[in-house]
């Protein structure tokens, strides 16, 4: 009995180690087996039937193939291009790939595509029903880059270039304006907008047979005639007589007209000074000048000379009237009757002179003429008018009188009982102002400043009379006589 509990379990025990073996080999073996792939599976969008683009029919492709054929077809396109370029004296040619084409393809794929991919099953497949029914067309559009052929660009527009030549005047005393005109030559530059939209549309339109003319473009001068006539024109002038008798002789004619002549013609560069008694040198007989009236120390009297004063006041009213500017300038001894008081400028070779300075942008040119039959010297001031039709005028009075200097006596033993000379003529003194006076294209005056003070001293009289009385007491002058004078001439 015993012996048969033993053996059951003995057949129990093993068993369960049976069981167990089994178990773990189970267990190990379902710990070591590798877990199955797991599948990838990745849908491939494709173009549903009835879908073209450019004319291509791209139903069942991939994005990628579609794309492949329509650059097939482009690059067919392309390739074939090519254009001669030229104008007078110039030629060249472009081809492909000189201008860069870039079309639109992604973005017309990217939408065609669309078409029976997006939405329920149920959508997709009315979409490709529709589709396929009623087809579905698009067309790429291109754009074009001449940055490649920027090089040549800049060739052409180099070559074609023709600065254009502004017309010119020139100062000519012998015309009646005064000024001689030279027309201004046109340039040329090379239309490079006009070229580029030329050239984009023979690609477009796939026309290659004809070469391109180059487009110019006509550059006018900047300066023309009419300009310069505008600005050229007689900005003043000035005219004072010498016909009366004391200022009429023929030697002072001549040292007028002399005068005339050598300013005649005269330019003033911007910024230059003029100066008169430089250019008329030193008054002497030797250089040229004669003797005539005129009035040193200020009194009338015969000079070398004589009759320059007169040249240079109608310059100074002038030049006054063109509004430059007068650096130097000196008022005669005493009013002078061919122009109106204060506005005279007396020189001297040793003392006195007028200058002035141009201070304007441009040039301006002095005409002086005599008229010897009108007994007239006449001084023009020729340039750019004064802005905006501006105009001048000189106006001037007299302001005030001085104190009238006592005759000096002087005893002269050589002259007869009763007799007197008179040495130097007494004069009474006076102060003058001139005005400028601006006026505009209109006439209207629109500003009056004041502009010189000038100042005649008053002059003693000297007067020699006999050391021997008369029997007659009106022979003599009393010491406080006054004293009529001539006119005042220089």
């Amino acid at each position: 009995m015993r012996k048969s509990v033993v053996t059951t379990l003995c057949i129990v025990m093993a068993s369960l180690l049976v069981c167990l073996g089994v178990a773990w080999y189970i267990f190990g073996v379902a710990q070591k087996a590798p877990e199955p792939e797991a599948e990838i599976i990745e849908e491939v969008l494709r173009f549903c039937d009835g879908i073209s683009v450019d004319g291509i029919d791209i139903s069942g492709m991939t994005l990628e193939e579609a794309a492949s054929a329509l650059n097939k077809l482009h690059v067919a396109a392309d390739e074939n291009f090519k254009l001669e370029l030229w104008f007078e004296g110039f030629s060249d040619s472009i081809e492909y790939p000189d201008i860069t084409v870039a079309y639109n393809t992604a973005d017309i794929l990217n939408e065609a595509i669309q078409l029976g991919n997006n939405g329920t099953p149920t959508r997709r497949e009315e979409e490709i029903a529709r589709v396929k029914a009623e087809g579905a067309r698009y067309t790429t559009s291109k754009t074009y880059s001449i940055d490649d052929i920027n090089a040549l660009l800049t060739e052409i527009a180099e070559r074609a270039y023709i600065e254009p030549i502004d017309a010119s005047s020139r100062f000519e005393l012998s015309e009646p304006r005064k000024f001689a005109y030279t027309e201004g030559i046109p340039g040329r530059a090379a239309d490079l907008a006009a070229l580029e939209k030329e050239l984009f549309s023979r690609m477009e339109q796939k026309s290659f047979e004809e070469p391109v003319e180059i487009p110019l473009t006509i550059l006018e001068p900047l300066v023309t005639i009419d300009h310069l006539a505008m600005k050229n024109s007689m900005i003043s002038t000035y005219t004072t007589s010498f016909e009366e008798r004391a200022l009429s002789g023929e030697n002072r004619i001549y040292n007028i007209n002399r005068l005339a002549e050598a300013i005649n013609g005269y330019c003033v560069m911007p910024g230059d000074s003029f100066d008169l008694n430089a250019i008329l040198g030193p008054r002497t007989s030797d250089s040229g000048w004669k003797d005539a009236s005129g009035s040193p120390d200020g009194q009338s009297g015969t000079l070398v000379g004589g009759g320059v004063t007169q040249g240079a006041s109608t310059l100074y009213n002038s030049v006054m009237m063109a509004d430059l500017e007068v650096t130097e300038r000196a008022a005669s001894g005493w009013p002078l009757d061919y122009v109106p008081i204060g506005r005279e400028a007396a020189i001297s070779a040793e003392g006195s002179n007028f200058c002035f300075r141009n201070d304007r942008a441009s040039p301006v040119y002095i005409v002086a003429y005599c008229d010897l039959e009108a007994k007239t010297i006449t001084c023009e001031i020729w340039g750019e008018p004064l802005e905006d039709g501006m105009t001048v005028q000189i106006t001037s009075e007299k302001t005030g009188t001085l104190t009238r200097l006592s005759t000096r006596m002087q005893i002269d033993p050589d002259l007869g009982a009763g007799k007197r000379r008179v040495e130097r003529e007494g004069r009474t003194g006076s102060t003058a102002e001139s005005y400028k006076e601006y006026y505009d294209r209109n006439g209207n005056m629109i500003e009056r400043e004041l502009y010189e003070t000038s100042t005649y001293p008053s002059i003693q009289g000297v007067v020699y009379v006999s050391a021997i009385p008369s029997d007659s007491k009106t022979d003599n002058l009393p010491m406080n006589t006054p004293i009529i004078f001539p006119s005042s001439i220089s």
